[in-house]
């Protein structure tokens, strides 16, 4: 969604409320109050402005308290960029969005937050568990598309728990580059996937998925070395062996089609289209770049809670220790 579209819904939702200017560290803003306690002395409103500078936006989410009295935000629309901040100064609890992919059903909370200011709406707002069922059931579609294209593995059963140590792998290694973990790129693996079809990934490789096989062996071989660069993976950090499990299955007999990882213009259709209604080739990082990370959409918390929805009791046996969540979201946050 584009950034004056989202400015337009929240000041039409703010446009029945009194303002009153407040001053924060020296500034003035717009407060649209829509609780008022003349007993208490407490006037809550919403505050929405546009920050272009850094340390403003880090003052308002991360160092100022809201006064116990006088007029003062509840929640905080903040306009920073590409994305909206949502602070709740009460709860101490914040939503970080990257416009284009705010989606019909946060807008939809969104809205009835700004028009029935109440704690069940806040709360809606805040909650999570439509993000992860939404989440759960593109991810169900692309493990689908992955178990139907997939060569080089006969046994059923062989090919299913491949394919699902594979996705938890990737989920797990989407959340790290979005903290820069490799090559400081919080795109890396789709830029890979690009520089591959351009012919511009050094190595040789045929497929993105020889590629990732080599990028697996290399973060996951060098134990010794915080780091490993060279002009193919760019600096990447070594992680150690504990998260690629693979087994005893020949990994140079699987093939898996490039489609089955990122489609051009793919995405625009996952932020956009309701799960249920998505077609049923849902490519890996399609899935993943349609959705915030840190803050946002996916963060520890919902980690954990896709974990769980992942590894049933048997499987988690068969997996071993390591594959649990609250082991997994230790060491990846």
């Amino acid at each position: 969604m584009r950034s004056d579209e989202i400015q337009k819904t929240i000041k039409k939702g703010l446009g029945n409320y009194r303002v009153k200017q407040v001053s924060i560290s020296g500034k003035r803003y717009d407060l649209y109050v829509f609780s008022e306690d003349e007993d208490l002395n407490l006037f809550e409103g919403f505050l929405f402005t546009e920050i272009t500078e850094k340390s403003d936006l880090s003052h308002l989410i991360s160092r100022y308290r809201a006064h116990v009295s006088g007029y003062v935000p509840r929640l905080s629309f903040l306009s920073y960029k590409n994305q909206l901040i949502i602070k709740d100064y009460r709860k101490n609890r914040l939503i970080r969005k990257t416009l284009q992919k705010i989606n019909k059903s946060f807008i939809s909370k969104l809205k009835k937050s700004l028009t029935d200011p109440d704690e069940s709406n806040f709360n809606k707002l805040f909650d999570r568990t439509d993000i992860i069922e939404e989440f759960w059931i593109l991810y169900k579609k692309s493990r689908d598309h992955l178990l139907e294209n997939i060569k080089g593995i006969s046994d059923e059963d062989e090919r299913i728990a491949f394919v699902d140590n594979l996705m938890m792998q990737m989920l797990t290694l989407w959340y790290l580059q979005e903290k820069r973990f490799f090559d400081d790129d919080t795109s890396y693996f789709i830029t890979k996937f690009k520089d591959m079809g351009q012919k511009k990934l050094f190595g040789g490789f045929k497929n993105y998925y020889e590629f990732l096989t080599h990028f697996f062996e290399i973060i996951g071989n060098n134990v010794g070395n915080q780091y490993y660069e060279d002009d193919t993976l760019g600096k990447v950090v070594v992680l150690g062996p504990a998260i690629f499990l693979n087994g005893d299955i020949d990994q140079a007999a699987i093939t898996i089609p490039d489609r089955c990882f990122y489609k051009e213009g793919m995405t625009d259709t996952l932020i956009n289209t309701p799960p249920k209604k998505v077609g049923a080739d849902v490519p890996l990082f399609n899935l993943f770049e349609s959705r915030d990370w840190t803050k946002g959409n996916i963060d520890d918390f919902v980690l954990g809670a896709i974990y769980e929805k992942l590894i049933t009791h048997i499987e988690r046996k068969k997996l071993g220790a390591y594959y649990t969540p609250k082991k997994i979201t230790k060491y990846i946050c």
